[in-house]
């Protein structure tokens, strides 16, 4: 599972099925906030992050975001629970119900450089 290299994702995703992404951030002498938004178009779609699960699954994960719609999370590098040796956020989108149709979309904070570093890769 290569890094994402773009800023946003589109996908779909059947039910109970899972899609699989990795964010790469590399180490700095500061932390990052990550934010990732989960814009669902059809159907329903959950996201399972986690920075030592490399395949994050809703019975398995550190952090989801799984509201009914759309859905965001914010994190920072620096939590306790994040993986301080790990250079990847591992993000599973699983769909629910129905062939889900969504768009992913990320934003770090202003200590990334687009340009230095890749961000997405399925």
């Amino acid at each position: 599972m290569p890094c994402l290299t773009y800023r946003s994702e589109a996908g779909t995703v059947a039910n109970n099925r899972y899609d699989d992404f990795q964010l790469c951030i590399s180490h700095h002498d500061h932390h990052h906030q990550v934010e990732i938004f989960l814009t669902v178009t059809a159907g329903d779609a959950d996201m399972y992050l986690s920075a030592h699960i490399p395949r994050p699954r809703a019975e398995r994960h550190t952090w989801n975001a799984a509201r009914a719609g759309s859905d965001h999370i914010s994190l920072k590098t620096n939590l306790w629970d994040w993986d301080q040796k790990s250079e990847f956020l591992f993000i599973g989108v699983r769909g629910q119900g129905r062939t889900s149709v969504y768009r992913q979309a990320l934003r770090l904070n202003q200590f990334f450089s687009p340009e230095a570093h890749p961000i997405f890769k399925k």
